[in-house]
């Protein structure tokens, strides 16, 4: 079965002169380029770009959410919408855990915790942190 090219012009698809890293690399050489004009015939192969736009994708949401965390919510609402996100993790984490992962020093997250455990929000035993009330924690980081 043979498929018409999406595109027969290249500069449309990759408009500057550029060099791509190779997609499927010659001879296992990670650091072999190829030229744009060949990977034009990769895009008539759907099954082995479905894939590829996949993994870019995912990639981007989880970096979008790194930067959503780090850069626009302020350090309570992050930590609301960590232990929001993550409820199923938080038995296997521990409160050095959580502040690594959200940014921020482990004194700053223990006293986010103790204004949350005051709310009713959270409650910590054997060092472990609980959900006692996730849609408040939900409404708090908006």
């Amino acid at each position: 079965m043979h498929h018409q090219p999406l595109c027969q012009d290249p500069q449309k698809i990759f408009p500057y002169r550029t060099r791509i890293p190779r997609l499927l690399p010659a001879a296992y050489d990670p650091l072999h380029l190829i030229e744009y004009t060949q990977v034009l015939p990769l895009v008539e192969h759907q099954r082995l770009l479905l894939p590829i736009i996949h993994s870019l994708t995912r990639k981007i949401k989880q970096l979008e959410g790194v930067l959503r965390y780090t850069l626009i919510d302020d350090a309570p609402r992050r930590l609301a919408r960590f232990l929001v996100d993550h409820e199923h993790l938080l038995h296997h984490l521990t409160q050095r855990n959580i502040a690594q992962r959200i940014k921020l020093t482990p004194e700053s997250t223990s006293r986010i915790i103790r204004t949350f455990k005051e709310k009713g929000w959270v409650e910590v035993r054997q060092k472990k942190l609980y959900l006692l009330d996730p849609e408040a924690l939900q409404a708090f980081s908006g």
